[in-house]
């Protein structure tokens, strides 16, 4: 999960979430931890499907993708025969989160995922390289509208025309206010199509989730699809 260049140093936020993953190596007592990543699936897939270009290789960067087992699960179903080969870059400012989410795959999953450390507002992307963003709880930690703004701008210069950005933030409707100790901006579609409209991009698909934590409490989450004009 990424922070904000603006709510603390950035060596502070990667301190803290490095010690926040090597709190639980097996990352399965974190409030976000998921018992599968198939809603995220559902809506990512949903996306290359779309954009297919005649079985070329597609590109989809997770944003804060620490220990989610999103990365896992794409690269397990493209590599069944005959389907479209994806390109999956994991990327998260704690370097903890990545040694974890690589401990869990095998030896060819780890070969099929780029793994990238660091804050995504300094990230240098090339200019129209993803097919799709996903970023589940990462985006609604940039409480600074220039971080917004600027994550913004890196998705829009980053995301091909006709990709998409598939996001998930917590909703403005009942989400919690804090997470890991930090301050969170809560968000409704409304919002996140407004905020995402000066990178280009158009709302396309919002659904809700209430989400169980592993300790049993509920997180509402917004989700929304916006694609790139």
């Amino acid at each position: 999960m990424a922070g904000s260049l603006t709510a603390a140093p950035e060596a502070g936020l990667t301190a803290h979430w490095n010690a926040k993953y090597a709190s639980d190596e097996t990352g399965t007592s974190f409030s976000w931890t998921q018992t599968d990543s198939m809603r995220s699936m559902d809506l990512v897939e949903a996306e290359l499907s779309r954009a297919d270009a005649a079985g070329a290789a597609q590109s989809v960067l997770d944003v804060g993708g620490g220990m989610s087992g999103l990365a896992k699960g794409l690269v397990r179903l493209h590599s069944a025969q005959g389907a479209t080969p994806v390109r999956v870059a994991v990327h998260d400012i704690s370097s903890q989160a990545l040694k974890g989410s690589a401990a869990a795959m095998t030896e060819h999953e780890r070969s099929m995922v780029a793994f990238e450390c660091g804050n995504i507002l300094e990230a240098k992307l090339a200019p129209a390289s993803v097919d799709v963003w996903h970023d589940r709880a990462a985006f609604h930690f940039l409480t600074e509208p220039a971080d917004q703004a600027a994550y913004v701008r890196i998705a829009g210069d980053s995301v091909k025309r006709g990709g998409a950005v598939v996001l998930a933030a917590f909703d403005s409707d009942g989400g919690p206010l804090r997470c890991s100790g930090l301050p969170v901006r809560r968000w409704d579609a409304e919002g996140l199509a407004k905020a995402f409209s000066e990178g280009g991009f158009s709302l396309t698909h919002t659904e809700r989730e209430v989400h169980t934590t592993p300790a049993g409490s509920s997180q509402r989450f917004v989700y929304v699809v916006l694609r790139k004009d």
